[in-house]
């Protein structure tokens, strides 16, 4: 199997605008190192600048090739991006940064930094509605975009009346006051054409062109707005008094069907308006001085923007890289996974198959935490979602047809380290040979030696709140130059008899077998307690799926007890070197594997206890 990407990383491009600087640091360095985490190609990260907010920072980009464009900032940095990347074919992330964020709010992307970078580089691309205008203003004629909506009255008066600071520190809460002040003020005259008709003499307060359904302060005044409908919706504001006023901003709370007194409802593909002088218009939140008209068109579907993954919207697996597979149903599944998120993790497995759902499977069993494959399958998904996935294992394992790969698992206390019962090395020691002939295993006959996954410690320990003694128990592993494993544990109550161990022991081997039908098993555990009896209920379970069981004798076992297990596969050893040279008749290592062992044990401590416990008897 190989361990190469079946799908090249996608080229990645940032813009980020410096405005607020701590974070948008910190955004540029969480999704340069996503970047790598996900084998993604960073091509560049743009600032941009008063005079140049993001245009031409993405064309920029776009001419280097990317096929991602981030907009790390606020709405105004949004649209200046997805202005220049719509149509091009390239996806639009978004890290939101700003003030409203009010494009993000309305396709429902993450406000959390991490998980807003996670769904800016690998979300679901969903198409999404933009907006364009032509303005014509008192220096010429001006085009522009929009996500959002378009404002042309009091509401863009209120924005130009927020200093900058105000909206910075207090957010919505700094545009009350101004907003207060322009309440009573009378509306402003304007023609107005819908989709190429008679132009009529409206005077509202202001008028909204929404291409989303929520606006500033979290007002839901066009309910059904989706960015992606393909349609305007056009809000005439003309209140006649507080009344009005109290419910419109009630409507925005409690949205309903029915307009609210001061408040049309049309929509329209394009818009046009003249203007008999001078206003401001204002887009996403960006304020243009002496407008005079403006004509306004809808393109539908011109963005794909990475949004959340649904059941009914996943990624294009496709274009991701398998890390990047592999890295997002970690992601997903770290912390508990809800309805939703299990549809995800399931529906975006199940959309690989044959050799490059394999990768992606030995992947998800190498992440470096207690959030492994098996924690994800057996205790993370429930009934139904498991029989699914757990189903397609089976399949993929049928169209790849059987591995030579070897499925390491391997006891740790008294088979790795002395712990317990041994009285021949001080407590702690790691036995001479045992990391030499893991490695020797994992690499010996595999056909990518290179793959992690391979390797597994079973034991009956607890994995303890939110994994605690599991990842202290991987941390104490961590430093021993093992090769890519993961910790296959227990509960408390597994460790209060021996037939509790055991029987924990063996639930791990079948969930292992559940998870890696495709390949061969090889146990390494100890005489100390429960091992044995394991290795040969495995050994009489599976047959020869589980190729051999390799027991470090810790207490002294008798010489016919050690022939009787040797009759059933189940080898009992006093070192490493010797199950390595077992392990080395059984084709399981390399004859390279097998020296290195052997050099080890040589090199090694020596027992600090000597003791003759009988075992050629």
């Amino acid at each position: 199997m190989t361990s190469q990407s079946s799908a090249p990383g996608a080229r990645v491009a940032v813009i980020v605008n410096p405005r607020h600087a701590r974070r948008a640091h910190r955004a540029a360095a969480v999704l340069r190192a996503a970047c790598e985490r996900l084998r993604l190609r960073l091509v560049g990260v743009h600032e941009t600048t008063p005079d140049s907010p993001g245009a031409d920072q993405a064309r920029a980009a776009l001419a280097d090739g990317a096929d991602i464009v981030v907009a790390v900032g606020g709405d105004g940095t949004v649209r200046e991006v997805a202005g220049a990347v719509a149509g091009t074919g390239a996806r639009l992330g978004v890290v939101p940064t700003g003030t409203a964020n009010l494009y993000a709010r309305n396709v429902g992307l993450p406000l959390d930094l991490d998980r807003a970078v996670r769904v800016a580089l690998v979300g679901a691309p969903r198409d999404a509605d933009l907006g364009r205008v032509t303005l014509t203003t008192s220096s010429g004629l001006r085009e522009s975009s929009f996500l959002v909506v378009l404002g042309v009255g009091h509401d863009a008066l209120t924005l130009q009346d927020v200093p900058g600071h105000h909206a910075s520190r207090l957010g919505w809460l700094g545009y009350v006051l101004p907003g207060l002040r322009h309440l009573t003020r009378p509306g402003v005259p304007m023609r107005v054409a819908l989709d190429g008709g008679p132009a009529r003499e409206w005077q509202p307060w202001t008028l909204l062109v929404a291409n989303c359904g929520r606006l500033p302060a979290g007002l839901r005044v066009v309910p059904g707005a989706h960015p992606d409908d393909g349609r305007f919706h056009v809000l005439e504001v003309t209140p006649a008094g507080v009344r009005d006023w109290v419910g419109i901003a009630a409507s925005g709370l409690f949205p309903r069907e029915e307009a609210p007194a001061g408040l049309r409802r049309r929509t329209a593909s394009r818009v046009a308006v003249e203007l008999p002088s001078p206003v401001a218009v204002q887009l996403d939140g960006d304020v243009i001085e002496d407008v005079t008209a403006l004509e306004v068109q809808i393109r539908p579907g011109a963005l794909v923007v990475h949004a959340r993954p649904t059941a009914r919207a996943l990624p294009d697996v496709a274009l991701l890289s398998d890390e990047a597979v592999a890295a997002l149903v970690h992601d997903v599944h770290d912390g508990g996974v809800s309805e939703d998120e299990q549809d995800v993790v399931v529906g975006l497995l199940t959309r690989l198959t044959g050799e490059r759902f394999q990768r992606v499977k030995y992947l998800l069993n190498s992440q470096g935490d207690q959030h492994d494959l098996e924690q994800l399958v057996f205790d993370r998904l429930d009934d139904a979602h498991r029989g699914v996935l757990l189903d397609h294992i089976v399949a993929q394992a049928d169209a790849t047809g059987p591995s030579r790969d070897v499925r390491v698992l391997c006891d740790i206390d008294d088979t790795v380290k002395c712990a317990i019962h041994d009285d021949r090395y001080l407590r702690g020691t790691i036995y001479p040979g045992i990391v030499e002939f893991l490695h020797a295993l994992d690499e010996g006959s595999t056909v990518d030696p290179g793959r992690p996954g391979d390797l597994t410690f079973v034991t009956a320990r607890p994995a303890g709140p939110r994994g605690l003694v599991e990842r202290y128990t991987r941390n104490a592993l961590g430093d021993l130059g093992l090769p890519p494993h993961t910790v296959m544990g227990g509960s408390f109550l597994n460790l209060h008899t021996r037939a509790a161990i055991a029987e924990r022991k063996r639930e791990n081997f079948h969930r292992d077998r559940l998870l890696f039908p495709e390949c061969r098993m090889v146990f390494c555990g100890d005489s100390g307690q429960a091992d044995p009896q394991v290795g040969l209920d495995a050994r009489r379970r599976y047959g020869d799926h589980v190729v051999a069981v390799f027991i470090h004798d810790v207490v002294g076992v008798d010489a016919d007890t050690r022939r009787a297990w040797a009759d059933e596969g189940v080898f009992a050893v006093d070192t490493w070197d010797e199950a390595a040279r077992l392990a080395r008749r059984l084709d399981l290592v390399s004859a390279e594997g097998l020296a290195e062992v052997e050099r080890a044990v040589a090199r090694d401590i020596r027992p600090q206890y000597p003791a003759d416990r009988g075992r050629r008897a």
